[in-house]
């Protein structure tokens, strides 16, 4: 069999899998539709075009699933460069991957740019090249934004951006992309499983005995210390009662 033949099946064995799916268990982890996102934003952050020092951290981001509508949502807090992400099971990979490419940038933008004309400089040089489209910065810059676009000149270049991605099936791409994309660990053995369960069985275990012994040390410690406050007051209660008692007797002496 020859490499492009292997290829082509291996393409194919991909594209069929059940991954292609949108499951909400994986989405929370990051992954959509065989693409693993959380690989992509460090990929993303690290791009020359985003314009950010080594030093600084990637993003992080959270993600969340909803199994009705094909939409996706982003917010980015900038100054924390955290990111939460709402992905619907029917969106297409490109449009999150856009969404999350457009999150992104707000965080290595300065914290009052907004949607200005550096975002979109800065979006459109990142889309370039991560993808490798062929964008018009200067006819993008120029795009007068619809209503659906909310007034934001950004919005209406994620939909051209989204419309190039789609025309140069990024999503397929990127599924494709062993450096991207999400290979579940094969499954285990009977004997693998049961190793696991009694490991975490061995780790419950010892996890309880160390909280045991912490606690027993506390205690302890407090005991010697109530012991200690104890014979403090025992003693002044034992001096009082003495008094009392050379007091009586001095009475008992005078009468």
């Amino acid at each position: 069999m020859n490499d492009e033949l292997q290829d082509a099946i291996d393409a194919d064995a991909i594209t069929r899998s059940p991954l292609r799916g949108a499951y909400p268990h994986l989405i929370r982890k990051g992954v959509f539709k065989g693409v693993d996102l959380k690989l992509l934003v460090e990929r993303f952050w690290r791009m020359d075009a985003m314009r950010v020092d080594d030093a600084c951290h990637a993003p992080e981001v959270r993600f969340r699933s909803s199994e009705r509508g094909d939409y996706v949502t982003g917010r980015a807090y900038t100054a924390m460069r955290d990111i939460v992400m709402t992905i619907h099971v029917g969106a297409s990979i490109e449009r999150v991957v856009e969404v999350l490419l457009h999150e992104i940038v707000h965080c290595s933008c300065p914290l009052k740019e907004s949607h200005g004309e550096l975002f979109c400089r800065r979006l459109i040089a990142c889309a370039r090249e991560a993808f490798g489209l062929d964008l018009d910065t200067s006819a993008l810059l120029a795009i007068s934004p619809e209503a659906k676009h909310r007034g934001r000149r950004a919005y209406a270049i994620d939909e051209v951006i989204t419309d190039a991605m789609v025309a140069a099936k990024i999503g397929d791409r990127l599924r494709l992309d062993p450096s991207v994309r999400f290979d579940p660990p094969p499954p285990e053995s009977p004997a693998d499983v049961a190793a696991h369960k009694d490991a975490a069985r061995a780790s419950r275990v010892a996890e309880r005995e160390r909280h045991a012994r912490a606690m027993l040390a506390t205690w302890e410690k407090r005991l010697a210390a109530a012991k200690t406050r104890a014979a403090k007051w025992r003693s002044r209660v034992k001096g009082y009662e003495r008094r009392e008692l050379q007091a009586a007797k001095r009475r008992g002496g005078a009468s």
